[in-house]
């Protein structure tokens, strides 16, 4: 029994250490799988944070070169360095991977088909390098990324509570004849080379002042008449969207908007708030709605019969003008463009498009919003002959350029309007 008993502790003690040659050699193998899947995961994270960087790249070189668009095919300069400042700027110095590319590896094109290029697609690729995946021959892959961005016109915005009248509503091609007198030679029979895509739509003028409220109206006080409920229908809802702390509902092209009944607006409550919009923005004066003039006023002289105000555009807008200015940012503003006015009361009008004006002035002294300026050298100066009628707020189309910060862009338009907001946004 006792040799029984040790034969059989010899035998297990034997199946013991072959398990344990079995365990060591499957741990081996278990470590190897291991492994493989670890170099595996890691290449490819490599790789995939590679792409992700090249994607990074390519984003910010596109949005970067449609800030210098739109332009013509001659004039893609500034867009293609502002592309290649910002490859660098990311550590891209390769070059792009773009097929068929028109200028520096940059694909540009006409989005919205105006004649004006206003999309940039940048590709850009390189070899990625493998750590574990070069044990088996595979020294790199190639990663690349493309992003398109375009430039537009915005379709919709929230806006203050104004609907201006835009004099031609049918001028809606590039190219077409106006209906009305551009020119201001009493005339529009030779207008028609007056109808350029600053223009139309619309026959708006850049070189013209036009009123924001109750420009045809003759009414002393201008009540309601011109506002719209950008912000809601109540008193304290128009002076908060006019001061920028409202609850905007933003307009569309093509919405169909009442105006001249909601809100209530007598020509003290948009004193108030125009003056408390531009104190808060750091203008100040001792009188804030009496005759005063504030820093970023414009002294605008409109022509009294047409309304053209050219040297005061030219100097809002120069390049150390008004317009440019960082402290007067808050009078650049969106308004939405409606058809004619028949006046009277409230009507129903189609948002035409949108507009970004810059606010030159308003009417500080009663009778509230009388429809006319009141001498021919400057809008809202007391004394002298009526001249044109300025209304109860004023201003001048801004060409190219964005509002204050505080107004809501949306949705690129289908449709070219060289007066609305611009949008950038990233379309692949």
């Amino acid at each position: 029994m006792r040799t029984l008993g040790r034969t059989l502790l010899g035998l297990v003690a034997k199946a013991h250490r072959d398990r344990r040659g079995q365990m060591a050699i499957l741990f081996v193998l278990t470590l190897l799988v291991v492994f493989i899947f670890f170099a595996l995961a890691f290449d490819a994270g490599l790789w995939y944070f590679d792409h992700r960087t090249a994607q990074n790249q390519s984003e910010a070189a596109a949005l970067a070169a449609v800030q210098e668009l739109p332009a013509d095919a001659d004039g893609l300069g500034p867009a293609t360095d502002a592309a290649k400042q910002w490859l660098t700027k990311n550590g891209f110095d390769g070059g792009s991977e773009c097929p068929a590319a028109t200028k520096d590896g940059i694909v540009y094109s006409d989005h919205n088909e105006d004649g004006l290029i206003d999309t940039a697609r940048v590709c850009v690729g390189r070899n990625s390098p493998g750590i574990f995946a070069a044990l088996s021959g595979i020294d790199s892959v190639h990663v690349s990324a493309a992003a398109t961005a375009t430039v537009g016109s915005a379709g919709f915005a929230t806006t203050m509570p104004w609907m201006p009248t835009v004099p031609d509503a049918d001028c809606d091609e590039i190219g077409e004849t106006c209906a009305v007198d551009l020119n201001g030679d009493g005339d529009t029979e030779d207008d028609g080379e007056q109808c350029t895509f600053l223009d139309c739509p619309f026959g708006l003028n850049p070189n013209k002042l036009y009123s924001f409220k109750c420009r045809g109206c003759d009414e002393t006080s201008p009540g309601n008449l011109g506002s719209i409920a950008a912000c809601g229908t109540g008193t304290n809802d128009y002076r908060m969207c006019i001061i920028g702390e409202g609850d905007p509902v933003g307009y569309e092209v093509g919405d169909i908007v009442t105006v001249g009944n909601a809100p209530g607006s007598g020509g003290q409550n948009t004193c108030d708030a125009l003056a408390t919009l531009v104190s808060r923005n750091g203008e100040t004066t001792d009188d804030r709605c009496r005759e005063v003039t504030y820093p970023c006023d414009v002294a605008s002289t409109p022509d009294p019969e047409n309304g053209l105000d050219p040297g005061a555009v030219e100097a809002l807008t120069a390049d150390d003008g008004l317009a440019n200015d960082p402290a007067c940012e808050h009078r650049k503003v969106v308004v939405p463009l409606g058809g004619e006015y028949a006046g009277g009361g409230a009507s129903d009008r189609e948002v035409l498009g949108l507009a970004v004006f810059y606010i030159a002035g308003w009417d500080r002294k009663g009778p509230w919003g009388d429809a006319a300026a009141t001498t021919s050298e400057e809008c809202g100066t007391a004394g002298g002959d009526p001249t044109w009628k300025c209304g109860m707020v004023w201003g001048y189309l801004l060409f190219g350029q964005n509002p204050d910060s505080r107004f809501l862009l949306d949705q690129i338009s289908d449709e070219p309007n060289p007066f609305a907001p611009l949008l950038i946004a990233l379309v692949d």
